[in-house]
């Protein structure tokens, strides 16, 4: 996928989290992840686009009528793919799942070739701690997450253009003008 819209968190929450992630990278864990440089966030889709001008404006609008919402990320998942990608599960509120059925819907007016993994009915919310963990790895990290996780509370701040491949963040759009 050529694009990606995320959600980052207040300052407090992004240190908690980058903290954990650091933390597994202290143990001898794969670094990829924090080699691409990504802020903590929760993607909310993922695209192939065929009109920048329309999606920065359409996600700007968007940011600057909507209101911050909490996650309460409180527990650990994991998706165990070749990928192996350890990550925080947020409770679902409905405020998220409106949040990303808006935006999913307001893009598809200007983009397309949407991942599947990304749609309302394969959607898994989570933000990522950690990945291209083998078997050994992944239980690994989950011992030692399950040893020093506590349930957190992220305020989310700003929707994300980001660019993948390479991995570069393109435009950040304060929610209802919250400053960044």
């Amino acid at each position: 996928m050529d694009y990606a819209v995320l959600l980052y968190f207040d300052d407090d929450a992004s240190k908690k989290i980058n903290k954990w992630t650091y933390d597994l990278v202290d143990l001898g864990l794969d670094r990829r992840y924090i080699n691409i440089g990504m802020k903590p966030h929760l993607t909310l889709a993922e695209f192939n686009q065929t009109d920048l001008g329309s999606t920065e404006k359409l996600l700007q609008e968007y940011a600057a009528k909507k209101s911050s919402i909490s996650l309460n990320f409180s527990s650990l998942g994991i998706f165990p793919t070749e990928q192996g990608v350890l990550f925080l599960n947020p409770s679902v509120s409905s405020d998220l799942t409106i949040m990303h059925q808006e935006l999913n819907e307001l893009l598809s007016d200007c983009c397309s070739d949407f991942s599947p993994l990304y749609n309302e009915e394969n959607w898994v919310a989570h933000c990522t701690l950690g990945l291209d963990y083998n078997e050994e790895q992944m239980h690994q990290a989950y011992v030692h997450m399950r040893q020093v996780f506590e349930p957190l509370t992220a305020k989310t701040v700003s929707i994300v253009l980001y660019g993948c491949c390479p991995y570069h963040e393109m435009s950040v759009y304060p929610l209802n003008n919250h400053d960044i």
